[in-house]
């Protein structure tokens, strides 16, 4: 609309800068007539003259208070289409706002506002319009002013907008309407929000009502207990009294009399205290210092040393092969022997009885000396001592 206002107001500068040229025109005319003519003839036309420019003086005066009067027209249009534009703006926030709105009182204030709105516009129109026609000037006046086909066809154009900018602003107030409607559409209705506040009332009052029957009520719970402490007060006196209770105390005394020293599982029998293994099956081990490997199963003499596990070099420095304790006993038996032959035999001799040869190595025997003779026989007791623990565990294997 500011657009149109200045575009008017141009053109209105125009005509008036038309309308002095053609005075100016008019004057310089006047005088080259009046130059070259003289008499009645001269004052005639300068009459003409004059009383053409005071038509135009008058048309102008008219002219500019009809577009007063247009212009206050305008604005007054203006005035109402923006508060026509407001009062859609609030009845579309409160669309929004109050989802609870009848959808017939909607339509009815939004086609009343659409229709004052396109009266007001029509109105503006037409006051655009014959604004124009005032400022493209009176048909009966024959005076020339600019081309009249040009200004026609700017207000067409004028026209054609005005009308495209009304369609947009209608299309666009029945997209929102259309877009009211789906919000609508997809809120709950007041009937649909009852039933549902009834729905969740009755099942609320279906769940208060089964907690009754889940929970005991408070005075049935204190009756129950006291019956049940009655009842194990009756049960303790009567055991008490037939000596129940002693019979069974003392039963319990001796069965743990009879325990070990160290229990680690009451429930489920006695164990052992190094090796956690049951009483009843722990299999006779030599006495000494517990070890790890003794729980492990017999080795196989063909399974490599580190299957065993650790500890085994301390398997291999207690236990000795057959042929090794043969060894140890021949050994021990030649020193015996030795000895005898010494105690018996000179000193000069160098080689054992012919009855020994067959269990003795031929092996030189140096004279010995009264303090050897003296260390062998302090020695002699051990000897046979370790020869006892050395042929045990053959017997055993």
């Amino acid at each position: 609309m500011s657009k149109m206002r200045t575009d008017i107001n141009r053109r209105l500068a125009k005509i008036e800068g038309d309308l002095i040229k053609q005075g100016k025109n008019i004057s310089k005319a006047s005088q080259a007539s009046f130059s070259q003519m003289s008499g009645d003839k001269t004052e005639s036309k300068l009459v003409s003259y004059e009383d053409r420019i005071k038509e135009l003086e008058t048309f102008k005066i008219s002219t500019d208070l009809t577009l007063q009067g247009l212009d206050q027209g305008i604005r007054e249009s203006q005035f109402m289409l923006d508060a026509h534009e407001l009062q859609i703006q609030e009845l579309k926030q409160r669309i929004l706002e109050d989802k609870s709105t009848d959808d017939k009182n909607l339509l009815i204030n939004l086609n009343r506002i659409q229709q004052e709105k396109a009266n007001n516009t029509l109105m503006m129109t037409k006051q655009i319009l014959q604004k124009q026609q005032i400022i493209e000037g009176d048909n009966t006046i024959s005076l020339r002013i600019g081309s009249s086909e040009q200004q026609r066809e700017i207000i067409d154009r004028l026209s054609k907008l005005q009308m495209k900018v009304e369609d947009l602003e209608r299309l666009n107030l029945q997209a929102s309407i259309e877009s009211v409607k789906g919000v609508l559409a997809s809120k709950i209705d007041r009937d649909e929000m009852e039933h549902l506040e009834k729905n969740l009332f009755s099942l609320i009052d279906y769940k208060f009502s089964r907690l009754g029957d889940v929970y005991a009520i408070k005075s049935q719970v204190d009756v129950a207990m006291q019956t049940i402490s009655k009842k194990f007060k009756f049960l303790t006196e009567l055991l008490q009294s037939t000596g129940a209770l002693k019979q069974l105390d003392d039963t319990t005394m001796v069965a743990s009399d009879d325990q070990a020293l160290f229990t680690k599982r009451p429930l489920k029998g006695l164990s052992c205290a190094s090796c956690d293994k049951q009483l009843a099956s722990v299999s006779p081990t030599p006495t000494g210092q517990f070890q790890q490997w003794k729980k492990l199963p017999e080795r196989n003499p063909m399974d490599r040393m580190p299957r065993s596990g650790q500890g085994f070099s301390k398997i291999l420095n207690s236990l000795r092969t057959p042929r090794e304790i043969a060894v140890e006993e021949e050994v021990q038996f030649q020193e015996v022997s030795q000895r005898d032959s010494l105690f018996n035999q000179p000193s000069t001799s160098r080689l054992g009885n012919k009855e020994s040869k067959s269990t003795r190595s031929y092996v030189l025997l140096p004279t010995m000396s009264q303090t050897q003779q003296i260390k062998i026989e302090t020695q002699l007791p051990k000897l046979a001592s370790s020869r006892k623990v050395l042929i045990s565990p053959t017997k055993d294997q």
